[in-house]
């Protein structure tokens, strides 16, 4: 009995100090995740504003934002964003990891260092960056254009190229870590497991398809997840590079959110957008989810 009570005690003790350790992130949690989510639903169902006196509407702000024509572009144009970004990056990401393997161990880390300098670029200091490269007049990309005898172009007001115009610093900022996360899962996989096929006749493409393309499916879909969250949750590169024209070509659901919140007099409807935005973000996820089926690490 004196065992069983000993042991009853030792297990009381280490939930204790489990509480403990958790206490403080769980209060951090709630003050500043929580608490700011619940007032923000509540806060949607009413005519609100920090300088008049704040009315209960129920779902006329949520009514507002779905009737709005320019939230539904807006939520197209992120969906395209998010298309072009994913699939260009993705692919990208992968060639230039399956090259630094076969590169040279000095190589390697330069190309992976210079790779990642991007991703710790602030996202408005990359905004003036293609600024300037897109500037018409004096830019290096419409320099280039005259030097071949092309005409320049209104990268930026062209509505052919206002998407692609965002859609390239975009992706010069997400490659890197992309990059580095498949190179990792890369090189986690059994060496064996190549040996193997390569002892039954297959080849590269073979080895490739059958092998990496499969041991890498976590890896893809976190990165799918992860990817299509932050590009449909991007705002600055279309704020500073386009303003989010022409007429709206390049305004994603987040700036369409901030400015609504800058320049409506009352802030009810940009909380119903923001929280359309996350309800829409769940799906996405859960389609994502459920179209790749994760499977657990074959080597445990």
């Amino acid at each position: 009995m004196v065992g069983h009570k000993g042991i009853h005690s030792q297990k009381k003790q280490v939930w204790r100090t489990a509480y403990l350790v958790v206490t403080p992130a769980i209060v951090l949690l709630l003050i500043f995740n929580i608490a700011p989510i619940i007032y923000t639903i509540r806060m949607s169902f009413f005519k609100w504003s920090f300088y008049k006196e704040n009315a209960f509407i129920g779902w006329d702000n949520y009514r507002r934002i779905v009737m709005d024509k320019n939230f539904r572009q807006s939520v197209l144009v992120g969906l395209e964003f998010m298309f072009w970004n994913m699939s260009i990056s993705m692919i990208l990401s992968f060639i230039i990891a399956l090259c630094i393997r076969r590169m040279s161990r000095h190589a390697a880390s330069a190309t992976k260092v210079l790779a990642y300098i991007p991703t710790i670029i602030a996202g408005t200091v990359i905004s003036y960056i293609f600024g300037f490269i897109y500037n018409f007049r004096y830019g290096i990309l419409n320099m280039l254009m005259r030097s071949l005898r092309l005409s320049p172009q209104a990268w930026t007001t062209n509505p052919d190229t206002a998407m692609f115009s965002i859609v390239f610093p975009s992706i010069w900022q997400a490659v890197g870590v992309k990059t580095l996360i498949l190179l990792a899962g890369m090189n986690d996989i059994a060496p064996s497991y190549y040996e193997a096929a390569a002892l039954d006749g297959a080849g590269e493409v073979k080895q490739l398809w059958y092998i990496t393309l499969p041991c890498l499916k976590n890896i893809g879909l976190y990165l799918l997840v992860t990817g299509a969250i932050s590009a449909m949750q991007m705002w600055d590169l279309s704020n500073f590079i386009t303003g989010g024209g022409p007429q709206g070509m390049t305004t994603t659901p987040v700036l369409y959110i901030y400015n609504r919140f800058r320049y409506d007099d009352y802030l009810g409807p940009s909380l119903a957008a923001a929280l359309i935005l996350a309800v829409l973000l769940g799906c996405i996820s859960w389609i994502t989810f459920k179209t790749i089926s994760s499977d657990k690490n074959i080597d445990g």
